[in-house]
């Protein structure tokens, strides 16, 4: 019975200490074919590595994070490349123990564990090229409620300001018009519209500024609004104009928006653009700036604010305030440059900063002299 036993126990562990063998001899046998194919799939990794980030690279936008997924990814690949890099740096060496047709080794604990090692990488590899096979890369994130502007401070604009924000922020009015000659100081007025929705608490989602200008088209006011409320990539300006307006209109139509339109010079078709159209129901507001009060009619706006020249002592407050000090004896002459700027705040400040070098009458006299020419009929138009 106890020879029997001893018999029996003898077969296991024969058993397990062949298993145990077997296996490792495995991985000597193998060194060879899996060094092939391990370095093959450090290539197909390290390409594959490549093509996801310069994809990653083409998505990314102001409105877009990268995936925390695809950045821990990238850093595993990173370092088992590293590893993998450094196994195949050994595998001269460890290829010159082999022997009988590399299936022994000179060295068999040494080859044993270099085997292990790659055979390990392999599978590390091959998983990681599994996980690579991403879906997206990125993710658009909500866009700020407001993106605050550069704005020159003014004087003069408080009032119509004040006039303005009560109208956008009250009920009974959903299109706002500004109007004025150029020059006048509209577009500061619309900055600081859009500059105040961050100092003041507001039911609005998000604020929406896009200049039109003179040349009006459609695609360049949708991609402006598109960059703010959406995820402008190569993709989506491939898209039709129909497509782009869908799209915004998705949006939109979910959120309580205010659109800040700049430099209107005809009527804008807000429908072909994608913006839904203000009502007592959604809340939204549309306001715009223009030289015309006629445009105002075209856009259907419910209240047209004019916005004034300044007044003299304005004016010459502000002028004084870009040029610096000015010598008693050129007074006379830098208030005749003020009074030819026609109270236009745009005008105050450009030759205002450009006099603040001048100290002598003949440069205030010739600068006059050019005011006064033909010429400077742009400046009065602008």
């Amino acid at each position: 019975m106890g020879h029997v036993f001893s018999i029996q126990c003898g077969d296991a562990l024969i058993g397990r200490c062949w298993d145990c063998v077997a296996g490792q001899a495995l991985y000597v046998c193998q060194l060879e074919d899996n060094l092939l194919e391990l370095e093959t799939a450090r290539d197909k990794l390290r390409e594959l590595s490549n093509d996801v980030m310069r994809w990653v690279n083409s998505e990314e936008t102001p409105q877009t994070v990268q995936l925390d997924r695809f950045g821990g990814w990238l850093s595993r690949v990173d370092a088992t490349i590293t590893e993998v890099d450094s196994l195949l740096n050994r595998a001269t060496r460890e290829r010159q123990k082999l022997c009988l047709a590399g299936c022994c080794s000179k060295n068999c604990k040494s080859t044993y564990m270099f085997g292990k090692s790659v055979s390990r990488s392999l599978k590390h590899v091959v998983g990681l090229m599994s996980e690579g096979d991403f879906k997206e890369v990125v993710e658009r994130t909500l866009p700020e409620p407001v993106v605050v502007g550069n704005v020159n401070p003014t004087l003069g604009t408080e009032t119509t300001l004040d006039e303005a924000w009560s109208y956008i922020t009250g009920d009974a009015v959903r299109i706002v018009g500004i109007y004025g000659m150029g020059g006048v100081g509209k577009t500061t007025l619309l900055t600081k519209i859009n500059n105040r929705f961050a100092t003041i608490s507001n039911n609005f989602d998000v604020v929406i500024s896009a200049v039109v200008s003179k040349d009006l088209k459609p695609e360049k006011i949708q991609e402006q609004i598109w960059k703010r409320i959406g995820f402008l990539d190569k993709k989506w300006k491939k898209k039709s104009l129909r497509e782009k307006a869908e799209d915004i209109f998705r949006v939109l139509s979910r959120k309580k928006f205010v659109l800040l339109l700049d430099d209107i010079w005809r009527r804008v078709d807000l429908e072909e653009i994608g913006v839904p159209l203000p009502t007592r129901q959604n809340r939204c507001k549309i306001v715009f700036t223009t030289r015309s009060c006629r445009v105002g009619g075209q856009m259907e706006a419910e209240k047209m604010i004019k916005v004034e020249p300044l007044a003299w002592e304005e004016a010459w407050a502000l002028f004084q305030k870009k040029v610096g000090d000015i010598d008693f004896d050129i007074v006379p002459l830098a208030q005749d440059v003020a009074k030819e700027c026609s109270g236009l705040p745009i005008a105050l400040i450009t030759i205002g900063r450009a006099m603040a070098s001048k100290i002598t009458k003949e440069e205030w006299e010739h600068a006059l002299e050019v005011l006064r020419s033909p010429a400077s009929i742009l400046l009065h138009g602008g």
